[in-house]
């Protein structure tokens, strides 16, 4: 709700539910914490999915699984709406600042009709196929953590020896 009153401030329109915004959208932009959030905001009641035009894009920006974001594509197709998947890998600091890493997966017209609502968000780093934005994160993330694990065994290693951390 913060975040929603912060965002009326600066003259966001706030609507009732996820199918009003998508009436209005050409382009629909999720960003939620997971499949189940995401399916509610677009397949659920009152879902967003039903209400978009012929024409409009769908970009899923949550980490979800690539196998979800095909099969989503295709019942978004179905309906004349085309489906982008854009996990985004950069943190809260990335957010902020506009530098964002924006993986995405799907039909290289479409991403270049949405490019103007990603641009400010950071850099669109093309993976291919639907799904395949969520690859790469999940291939991201797989390098983060065994890097960050890698680190913590480095530090164990120098302290074992009484090596001064810093």
């Amino acid at each position: 709700r913060e975040a929603i009153d912060r965002l009326k401030k600066k003259g966001m329109h706030e609507l009732a539910n996820p199918q009003l915004v998508g009436a209005q959208a050409v382009i629909l932009m999720t960003i939620v914490f997971d499949e189940e959030q995401t399916d509610r905001v677009l397949r659920g009641p009152g879902g967003a999915l039903e209400a978009l035009q012929q024409g409009s894009t769908v970009i899923v920006m949550s980490t979800v699984s690539p196998k979800y974001c095909q099969r989503l594509s295709e019942e978004a197709a179905a309906k004349g709406v085309t489906l982008l998947d854009c996990p985004v890998s950069g943190l809260r600091a990335g957010a902020k600042a506009g530098t964002l890493s924006l993986l995405i997966g799907g039909d290289m017209a479409a991403i270049e009709r949405c490019t103007a609502a990603l641009k400010p968000l950071g850099n669109i780093m093309h993976c291919g196929d639907i799904g395949m934005g969520q690859v790469m994160k999940l291939a991201n993330n797989a390098m983060a953590i065994g890097t960050f694990s890698m680190l913590l065994e480095v530090r164990d290693l120098v302290r074992g020896y009484d090596m001064d951390i810093e």
